[in-house]
């Protein structure tokens, strides 16, 4: 159906749209390109930051940091024992601060939860503060085994995995795509089903709920497009993850919880520790976000196994992707707050428990390696 009435919805929304645009020319709502506009297109870049806070040279070093959840600002915070921050806002329903960590200047936010706060959120940061860098520090959920809560991960790409299709079932119990939405499924690696035209992918049967929503991930905008090929490419394939900025990355890789004498190299980060474990940092790799909480084992592995990541949040893909829109180099950083689909077997032991019981100290490390990382940063022309 969707193959046979597609032209003629897109062009019924089409005229909808022609004629709407129209009424509101006719009524004088629309300005046109060739009038001046009573305000700029635009908000001057630091507008909201007082004039006596930073110095011009400092406007340039500028670090949007952002975080998602409250108790991760409130562990941020916590690492500001120079100066007091300024409160600018609410701008658009969101509080910013402004001032100095680790002598670094910053504008510190908090989006809250899921993609679409986190991406105005980012905006924000970029288009009414002018900032240079961003910098994301959160909890997630760990996807695999060689992650355990408390572990800091600076995955080097992220991508977002919840573009989705819910497949119809057949009499047989079997579910089925059409063949133009083959080419949606991304396997491990980042390679597409449908390659010249043939199924390259194994398509899961299962009776569970989750193998029937045939999850995929979402390709890249390209931000310099001319024309309307507007996915990012190499070699005729499109992209999935977006890179963060390597030498803001280059300088995290120098961020260690090794303990000196024991093989360590960079900088030493005594990180909270976990029962009678000691949290690790781990650097690279890909993570992934999308809107849903995971608390399923099942589909945590199907997750790892598929797409090649070891850890997942609910913010993070869309951050990189209006840094990236916007050429704005980001690093983000996220520590396990808890497996997604709970540490043990049975419901004692789920997602949300360990959620309850680790969040403060997940929070913590990730904030904890942010103020270690800016502290290398105003070092890392020295």
């Amino acid at each position: 159906l969707l193959g046979a009435f597609f032209g003629v919805a897109a062009a019924n929304g089409a005229a909808v749209m022609e004629t709407f645009i129209k009424l509101l020319s006719d009524n004088g709502t629309i300005v046109s390109n060739s009038e001046p506009a009573d305000a700029p297109l635009e908000p001057a870049p630091a507008g909201h930051i007082p004039s006596d806070v930073f110095n011009d040279e400092e406007l340039e070093e500028l670090v949007g940091i952002i975080t998602f959840y409250q108790p991760e600002l409130d562990a941020v915070m916590s690492y500001n024992n120079d100066t007091n921050f300024t409160r600018v806002g609410p701008i658009q329903g969101r509080i910013f601060y402004v001032g100095r960590l680790e002598e670094v200047p910053v504008v510190l936010t908090l989006s809250g939860v899921g993609l679409t706060n986190a991406a105005q959120t980012t905006q924000l940061l970029i288009s009414e503060f002018g900032v240079k860098y961003i910098l994301g520090s959160g909890i997630g959920g760990s996807l695999s085994e060689k992650v355990f809560i408390g572990d800091v991960v600076i995955p080097d790409r992220w991508a977002q995995y919840q573009m989705s299709h819910q497949a119809r079932e057949d009499a047989q119990g079997n579910y089925s795509l059409p063949e133009w939405a083959n080419k949606w499924l991304v396997r491990a690696g980042g390679s597409e089903c449908l390659v010249n035209d043939t199924l390259v992918c194994e398509l899961a049967n299962d009776t569970a709920n989750y193998f029937s929503d045939f999850t995929t991930l979402i390709e890249v905008a390209d931000p310099d497009a001319a024309d309307d090929t507007r996915y990012l490419e190499v070699g005729g394939r499109r992209l999935f993850d977006i890179e963060v900025d390597p030498i803001m990355f280059r300088v995290a890789a120098q961020l260690t919880s090794t303990a000196p004498g024991y093989g360590s190299f960079g900088k030493f980060i005594d990180l909270n520790p976990v029962g009678r474990g000691r949290p690790e940092i781990q650097h690279g790799g890909r993570g992934l976000a999308g809107n849903s909480f995971i608390d399923n084992a099942h589909y945590r592995t199907y997750m790892h196994e598929t797409f090649e990541s070891d850890i997942v949040d609910m913010e993070s893909s869309a951050t990189a992707a209006v840094a990236h829109q916007n050429a704005i180099p980001f690093l983000i950083v996220r520590s396990a707050s808890d497996l997604a689909g709970g540490s043990e077997d049975g419901d004692d032991k789920s997602a949300v428990s360990d959620l309850m019981e680790f969040l403060d100290v997940a929070a913590d490390n990730s904030a904890m390696v942010i103020a270690a990382f800016l502290q290398e940063w105003r070092r890392r022309d020295d």
